[in-house]
């Protein structure tokens, strides 16, 4: 029996969110085209793919990337992921392919005519997984040798997600003429042979979402709202984030992060109770995250943008050191310097000002950014690590709307 929820302040779940300015810092990628999804096996060996036939493969961390050429330049590769240090699979139109030695090379595993696109896929293990697009949706419990149709009911596909029990959510939305549409969230528990509906929301559509299989579950509604289970779908509570939701994703039932569109991340520990808000600074919307463990994680978006953490985005070091009003704006000298592999940076502010203290390499590629917020009048000391950034010079640079200052430090390891 389909559920339907009134959404009215009465059901608002409250939630609190503290702002952190956080530890993300920039990777090169070689590209400026927009990167769709993420994954990565270990610390090490990851890929990114997205449009025009992007694919991009890293053995570092991310530190640098090598394209992998797979003949559809002219595509849009949606989607990713590892199922071992081997296997990997991923979509473009509505084909499937999969690479059995760590995304070198590839071969179509589901080569469709249909014409319809597949946007998602979601994989519990090497052998069971499901790709699903408007009009098409595919599993297979075999690593691809063969695939059977799932049959739903639907006018559009927006969500999809397979527990570690290939337990299988779909989400999306149905049309109702005139005006209408009507959000839903399936779940089949054998593979795709047929769908229950856990849940329907009027006026709004369902998308992006996280099942742990047991007891928590996180939806996007409409872009915009998150909201949270606690009975594994039956019923369902909203969440208070700002902004429009682009992506989550939850490294387990209670850690998780959550991506807006206002250069902004937000990570909860303790199941959407609260959330901690982290700028990284690079004023990009982040369509697609993906974590390793609670603390090394990446965060991609439009322009070939991406941003790593090695901390789970934990508050930088930030410290007034005095409350008396400066004459004037100024920049200190880091100290130590030269530095291993740890430094501050002392800077005044004499009025409330937003102030942005950002890192450059040599090359004049931000490598991160240690301040982006509105600081009181005072003095500050920001500090620094370099523990995964090579030895070399670099830069740091103040910014606010009435100075601006560059200064240099070495980092000598």
């Amino acid at each position: 029996m389909k559920k339907f929820i009134t959404l009215s302040f009465l059901l608002l779940l409250i939630t609190s969110y503290s702002y952190a300015q956080s530890w993300w810092f920039v990777q090169q990628t070689g590209t400026t085209k927009e990167i769709l999804s993420i994954s990565f096996m270990d610390k090490d060996t990851g890929i990114i793919v997205g449009r025009g036939g992007l694919m991009l493969r890293t053995i570092n961390g991310g530190s640098s990337w090598t394209p992998i050429y797979i003949g559809v330049n002219d595509t849009v590769i949606h989607g990713v992921q590892f199922t071992d240090a081997n296997t990997v699979y991923a979509i473009y139109y509505d084909n499937v392919i999969k690479s059995t030695n760590s995304g070198i090379n590839w071969s179509i595993v589901f080569n469709g005519t249909n014409g319809y696109f597949f946007e998602y896929l979601s994989f519990a293990n090497n052998d069971s997984g499901t790709v699903v697009g408007t009009g098409n949706a595919k599993v297979t419990t075999n690593g691809g040798e063969s695939w059977q149709q799932m049959y739903f009911s639907g006018s559009s596909v927006e969500g999809l997600f397979m527990t570690k029990n290939a337990d299988v959510y779909v989400s999306g939305w149905t049309s109702i003429p005139p005006y209408y549409t009507t959000g839903w969230l399936l779940k089949s528990t054998n593979f795709g042979n047929n769908f229950s509906t856990l849940y329907s929301f009027f006026q709004v559509s369902m998308g992006n979402m996280y099942f742990d299989g047991n007891k928590y579950g996180y939806v996007v509604l409409s872009g915009h709202s998150l909201y949270r289970s606690t009975n594994n779908g039956t019923s369902w509570n909203p969440l208070q984030l700002s902004g429009a939701i682009n992506d989550l994703f939850f490294c387990d039932s209670c850690i998780g992060y959550v991506s807006t569109n206002k250069d902004s991340i937000y990570k909860t520990t303790n199941c959407g109770q609260s959330f901690a808000l982290q700028r990284p600074g690079t004023q990009t919307v982040f369509r697609s995250m993906f974590f390793i463990n609670e603390m090394t994680g990446w965060a991609a978006g439009a322009n070939g943008v991406l941003i790593k953490t090695i901390n789970g985005g934990a508050v930088v070091g930030l410290q007034i050191i005095s409350t008396n009003v400066p004459y004037n704006y100024s920049l200190s000298s880091n100290y130590p310097n030269p530095f291993n592999p740890q430094t501050k940076i002392k800077f005044a502010v004499p009025k409330a000002s937003i102030v942005k203290l950002i890192i450059y390499d040599m090359r004049g590629s931000e490598v991160a950014t240690l301040v982006n917020e509105e600081l009181k009048p005072g003095t500050y000391e920001a500090d620094w690590d370099g523990s995964n950034f090579s030895s070399g010079v670099y830069f740091y640079k103040i910014i606010t709307d009435d100075f601006v200052e560059t200064k240099k430090m070495v980092l000598m390891k």
